[in-house]
């Protein structure tokens, strides 16, 4: 990847090969980091900040075929990744009222989702969280679930 994409050139993490389902959560960080969207690398965008990892129990499996569903509008696509957001990420924790969840952003999302690259806005838990059920913390606002591309 060229720094064309990368206006600062800061130090940058490529996800393009990263198998993991993922958030990147946009901060100074000092790191550039992208992912490959679009499909065949046609596009590369990305934003300063970190990659936090979903944790293992929750695969990627079904964001690469919604993509690929064909949906009638941009708001039927984030209605399906939020629903997969709720039965994937929330119902697989003990208590997802301890567990930061999060929705696809609507306010100017519909012209920004792209495959594998989703701006979302990060809830936050309802209930005090504990450490075994909140892997990320400190962060609030806006993010991007990432994933495998489907090439």
């Amino acid at each position: 990847m060229s720094y064309e994409d990368n206006p600062q050139k800061l130090p940058q993490i490529d996800l393009c090969f990263s198998d993991v389902v993922g958030l990147v959560l946009p901060c100074k960080s000092g790191v550039y980091i992208t992912n490959q969207t679009d499909g065949c690398c046609c596009r590369h965008p990305g934003v300063e900040g970190v990659f936090a990892p979903l944790p293992e129990n929750i695969g990627g499996e079904g964001l690469s075929e919604i993509w690929c569903h064909e949906h009638k509008t941009m708001v039927e696509l984030a209605d399906a990744i939020d629903a997969w957001i709720v039965k994937n990420v929330e119902e697989c924790h003990y208590n997802p009222r301890h567990w930061m969840s999060f929705r696809v952003r609507r306010n100017d999302a519909p012209s920004r989702i792209e495959e594998a690259w989703v701006p979302v806005t990060l809830i936050q838990p309802k209930a005090t969280a504990s450490i075994e059920l909140n892997f990320i913390s400190g962060f609030s606002g806006d993010a991007i679930l990432t994933w495998p591309n489907s090439d």
